[in-house]
């Protein structure tokens, strides 16, 4: 199936050649970015090179904590960073200053990659969580670069699916030198693929380290960021998804504001693009929202709903609220990060859906510092109770904050793999 791969990689891009021409001259879906195969690098190109991958926003978080830990320790050492999107490529810019290069990994076709190592020459390749793409995996390996997989994962979502190429995954996971998995279910999933014990060892969420140690605003100065005062009562909802989960968390901000009239909700749509979309949804039911960059500009209107539409602000502006709901939840998606608003000592509500997700979850389950619920009117219900109830909300704030601080040490772990690695070649 890796042969199949190969030969479909390089033979349907040339079949398409006169379309990908068009593409690239439009600049459709980043097609110019995604066929550019000798990014600019930076700093002394006697050094070594290590070269950092990740997807997208959310795992260039669990990125950059790990990129700086290793620059600490090899700060000689030149860095290059890649994502798959637009957006993770921002966060990695503003996250990662520092980096000698930043651009987007290029399409998986077997000679665009072989010409980014030929140009990189990275002494290792590192990939975050579930990254693997076979034409990188197989031209690093032909390059002789080792690669290394950190904060693996294998959702409950993805495990079934990715039964259909097995043969797949067990060419690419033979040819990974080492893993951090972040749960033993994962490690035992990638080693049912094909992973080898002896490669594999399971360090934990990299995420929950970086959350509980970051300096964090104060939530009066993100209220003031946010023209709120500290006495307002504020919702939060993290990135629910098109379309039904945003049909039932509009259905409990209809609710919520019908009861009490002086919340404000600060809503998260997942990308960008779903601005439009969102905003004809608030005004059919007749929430009153201004955007946040509008918000910055004029100062305090009477709009209930702020829409967030910048990149990489969720995770500090949930520090704002007194309650929020984690979106891909409602929704079999798998969850998004829970511990985001639990390291602000925020109630965390969520739906059953959290497989990508469950580790934090069963600790937010357990401590109190969070609360699934199933649908809209559950959302709404559960919601205005810790609204209402002030010591209930400081308690299960607590909790959250706990769940954060009881971290596996996940970062060192995986910073350790590869010292271990790096030293022992």
């Amino acid at each position: 199936m890796a042969k199949l791969y190969a030969i479909l990689m390089t033979v349907v891009p040339l079949l398409l050649s006169p379309v990908l021409i068009v593409a690239a001259a439009l600049d459709a879906w980043h097609l110019r970015r995604r066929l550019q195969t000798a990014p600019t690098v930076n700093g002394d190109h006697s050094q070594t090179l290590i070269w950092f991958h990740a997807a997208s926003l959310g795992e260039v978080v669990g990125l950059a904590a790990l990129v700086e830990a290793f620059r600490k320790t090899y700060p000689n050492f030149r860095i290059a960073i890649s994502t798959t999107t637009p957006t993770g490529l921002e966060q990695a810019k503003s996250s990662v200053p520092d980096a000698d290069a930043s651009f987007l990994l290029p399409l998986d076709i077997p000679i665009l990659m072989n010409r980014l190592l030929h140009h990189l020459k990275p002494a290792m390749l590192v990939l975050l969580e579930g990254e693997l793409w076979p034409s990188m995996v197989s031209a690093s390996r032909r390059a002789g670069c080792p690669i290394a997989l950190i904060n693996a994962r294998m959702s409950d979502r993805s495990y079934p699916r990715n039964k259909w190429v097995r043969p797949l995954f067990r060419d690419m996971l033979l040819k990974i030198d080492i893993v951090g998995a972040q749960t033993q279910i994962d490690a035992d999933r990638l080693v049912n693929f094909g992973l080898t014990t002896d490669k594999i060892t399971v360090t934990g969420n990299i995420k929950s380290d970086q959350l509980a140690d970051a300096h964090k605003k104060s939530r009066s100065e993100l209220r003031r960021s946010l023209f709120l005062n500290e006495s307002t009562p504020v919702f939060v909802a993290g990135c629910p998804r098109p379309a039904q989960e945003e049909k039932e968390v509009l259905l409990a901000c209809e609710a919520m504001v019908n009861e009490r009239p002086d919340l404000k909700i600060l809503w998260a749509p997942r990308h960008l693009d779903r601005l439009p979309d969102v905003e004809r949804m608030l005004s059919g039911v007749g929430l009153k929202w201004i955007r946040r960059t509008a918000l910055r500009a004029s100062g305090d209107r009477p709009a209930t709903v702020i829409l967030l539409d910048t990149i990489g602000e969720l995770s500090d502006l949930y520090g704002a609220a007194d309650v929020a709901f984690v979106g891909a939840t409602l929704v079999p998606l798998g969850g998004h990060n829970l511990l985001e608003p639990a390291s602000h000592g925020v109630p965390v509500l969520f739906g059953p859906n959290y497989q990508n997700v469950r580790k934090s979850a069963d600790a937010l389950l357990s401590s109190g510092g969070g609360r699934e619920i199933r649908d809209g009117t559950e959302l709404a219900r559960v919601s205005l109770e810790l609204l209402k109830d002030a010591t209930m909300r400081r308690e299960m704030g607590a909790a959250a904050t706990a769940a954060v601080e009881s971290g596996d040490g996940a970062l060192k772990a995986s910073l350790g793999l590869l010292q271990k690695y790096l030293i022992s070649t």
